[in-house]
Formats: C-alpha cells, structure tokens, sequence
C-alpha cells in the first residue's frame, strides 16, 4: 500500500525507517521493563535515597550506552 501510494523512493525510506524504528524498540523495551517495576516500587515505599541513586545510575550509564546507539544509527 506504501509503494502504491507514495512510490518506491517513499517506500525504501518508510522501510529503511521502520527497520530502525524496530531496532530501537527492541533494545529499549526491556530496559523500561526493568525500570518501571523498580520505579513503582520505591515510590510506593517513599524511599527517597534509593530512588536518588537508581535515577543518578541511570542517567549516567544509559547516557553514554544512548550515545553509543544514536551513533550507530546515524552511521546506518
């Protein structure tokens, strides 16, 4: 339906973009299967500290693996 909507060009872009798309999906849907439970969890239990360290090691190594990523789709 793509291809005979918009042409072929089109086409290649919109599956060239959902290759991608798929790809990032699948790398991030698990990590926020992991955090979401842990999140709920302390903020449930109101403890501050733990949720200050999870959020601090968060930003800090999934930042640099985010980075990593974001490179290696712009080199594809």
């Amino acid at each position: 339906m793509v291809i005979v909507m918009s042409g072929p060009e089109q086409a290649g872009y919109y599956t060239n973009f959902l290759s991608l798309f798929g790809m990032s999906s699948a790398i991030v849907g698990p990590i926020m299967g992991l955090i979401f439970p842990m999140v709920s969890e302390l903020v449930s239990k109101k403890d501050t500290k733990q949720l200050a360290i999870l959020y601090r090691f968060f930003y800090t190594y999934f930042l640099i693996f985010g980075l990593l990523i974001a490179g290696f789709f712009i080199i594809l």
